[in-house]
């Protein structure tokens, strides 16, 4: 979600609909396509280097 808001777009999940009109859906899939990019350099050399802030726990763990 940090790189798709750094590309514009708040988006928490991928749902497109029919009320996007194509300019919306063109301007997500071309943030969404920087992002990736960006998630295969986390991957290749580690998230924690890409990552603004700490990374999110699970909500549910044994002990919080």
């Amino acid at each position: 979600m940090q790189e798709m808001i750094a590309n514009g777009i708040l988006i928490p999940t991928f749902n497109l609909s029919y009320s996007h009109e194509e300019s919306d859906i063109n301007k997500t899939l071309n943030a969404f396509n920087e992002t990736l990019k960006v998630y295969k350099k986390a991957l290749d050399e580690g998230i924690d280097k890409y990552l603004i802030g700490e990374s999110v726990k699970p909500v549910f763990r044994k002990y919080n």
